[in-house]
C-alpha cells in the first residue's frame, strides 16, 4: 500500500515495518559445567508499536511517536531450575524494564557441582551387607570420585574403589570393603592348663574362618596320646580388631 494513494510507485506502508513494529526478546540459557544443557532454555519476547510521519514524497521519516508495548513494557523474574545436585550462578534473573529501542536481553545461567549429602553402604564382594555396619551419611560435591575422606570407616575391612562418583542426590552407593588380614595362635591344653603339644601360628581375615588344617592334624595327634577333646576354641571367626593376635585355645 503507498503512503500518498495519489502516488502509486512511491514508498510503501510496509518499508516502514521495522519503524513501527519492534520486539523485544529475552533469552535465558541455562548450562552444566561441560557445556551441556542443564535445563530447557527461556525466552518471552515483549512487542512494541509506535506511530510515524512520513514525507509523501521523499519517503523521509519526519517524526517519530513513543513506544507503546501492546503486552506490557517489563519481563518478570525469572526463577532459576532446580537441577539437583548443582547451584545455579543466580537463583533468579531480575525483572527487567524495557522499551522498543533496546535490542534484547541475553543471559546465561551456569551450574555448578554443589556439596551435599549422600548415603554410602558398605557391601562386602559377594554384594552383602559388611557385618556390623549400616548405611551411613556422608557429604561430598557431585560428580566427583568418592574416596576413603567421604566413606565411613569400618573395623577390620578396607574400602575399595572402582571409579565410584558422588551421586548428583542423597541416594545410595554401595562401597566394597575387604576384609583385612587377620592373625592368631591356637595353644593346645589340658584342663589344667599344661601344655599339650606345641602352638600353630594361624592366619586369615576379618570374620574369616580359621585354616584348621594344621589344627586338626594336631588334635587327631593329641588324641592318639588316649586325650579327650573337651573343647575347640578355633571354630570361631577372627575379630575385626587389626593388629591382633588373637589367642585361640583347644582343650582336652
Amino acid at each position: 500500500t503507498p503512503v500518498n494513494p495519489d502516488n502509486p510507485n512511491g514508498p510503501k506502508l510496509g518499508d516502514y515495518q521495522s519503524e513501527t513494529h519492534h520486539t523485544v526478546t529475552e533469552t535465558i540459557t541455562y548450562t552444566m559445567p561441560d557445556g551441556s544443557q542443564a535445563a530447557n532454555k527461556y525466552t518471552k519476547s515483549l512487542n512494541f508499536t509506535r506511530t510515524i510521519t512520513v514525507d509523501s514524497v521523499s519517503g523521509d521519516v519526519l517524526t517519530r511517536g513513543d513506544w507503546t508495548g501492546t503486552d506490557g513494557s517489563s519481563f518478570a523474574a525469572v526463577t532459576s531450575p532446580t537441577v539437583t545436585g548443582y547451584t545455579p550462578s543466580e537463583s533468579a534473573e531480575a525483572a527487567h524494564t524495557v522499551s522498543g529501542d533496546d535490542k534484547g536481553i541475553q543471559v546465561t545461567v551456569t551450574y555448578t557441582a554443589a556439596e551435599h549429602d549422600f548415603t554410602v553402604t558398605p557391601k562386602t564382594s559377594n554384594g552383602s551387607p559388611v557385618p556390623d555396619t549400616t548405611p551411613t551419611t556422608e557429604k561430598g560435591t557431585t560428580g566427583e570420585p568418592i574416596t576413603k575422606t567421604n566413606v565411613p570407616d569400618v573395623l577390620g575391612y578396607t574400602p575399595t574403589f572402582n571409579n565410584e562418583k558422588v551421586p548428583d542426590g542423597d541416594s545410595s552407593v554401595d562401597i566394597v570393603y575387604t576384609p583385612d588380614a587377620q592373625k592368631g595362635t591356637v595353644h593346645f591344653v589340658d584342663k589344667a592348663g599344661e601344655t599339650l603339644a606345641p602352638d600353630i601360628d594361624v592366619t586369615g581375615v576379618t570374620n574369616g574362618a580359621v585354616d584348621r588344617t594344621a589344627v586338626r592334624n594336631q588334635i587327631q595327634q593329641i588324641i592318639n596320646q588316649q586325650y579327650n577333646l573337651v573343647s575347640d576354641g578355633t571354630g570361631i571367626v577372627f575379630n575385626n580388631v587389626d593388629d591382633d593376635n588373637q589367642d585361640f585355645e583347644v582343650v582336652f
